[in-house]
């Protein structure tokens, strides 16, 4: 969109626009970090649109897009697909600190309402709130699966 990708990423399948530049340690730190906080951010309002019903959960790629992405960007060079593989677990590490049962963020959210409450909720009420974040998890896997199989088509 106005000679952007969707997510903040141009993809170049001719490769003819990548220029590899070296920078020292101090700005490579900063441009890396600064990288993955443009990354972060795009993330986040992402997940701001999809929760405010402005996004769909069609945009979201599961692993056989993930795939098809992964062997296009290999085939432009190695640095590409290495950008590609960082973008990817920069997206998996937002996803995993989510306040969703069964998840990181899951769990942290759980232990500070605990420690707020000054108590430890029952194992049985941690039970079932696992078992609804695995399901909202298997079921959140399984659209994406199809939407996936729904692009190749």
């Amino acid at each position: 969109v106005d000679g952007h990708g969707q997510m903040g990423v141009l993809f170049d399948a001719a490769g003819e626009g990548t220029v590899l530049k070296r920078y020292g340690f101090t700005e490579s730190f900063r441009r890396g970090f600064g990288a993955c906080l443009d990354g972060a951010t795009l993330s986040y309002r992402f997940l701001q649109k999809l929760l405010q019903g402005k996004g769909s959960i069609r945009q979201v790629s599961g692993p056989i897009d993930m795939a098809r992405i992964s062997g296009e960007f290999i085939r432009t060079g190695l640095a590409n697909f290495l950008h590609l593989m960082g973008l990817i677990s920069l997206q998996l590490a937002i996803f995993n600190l989510l306040p969703i049962p069964l998840l990181d963020g899951g769990h942290m959210f759980i232990l500070s309402i605990e420690g707020l409450m000054r108590r430890d909720f029952k194992a049985a009420f941690k039970y079932r709130l696992l078992q609804a974040g695995f399901a909202f998890l298997m079921t959140l896997f399984a659209v994406v699966l199809v939407f996936d199989i729904l692009k190749l088509l």
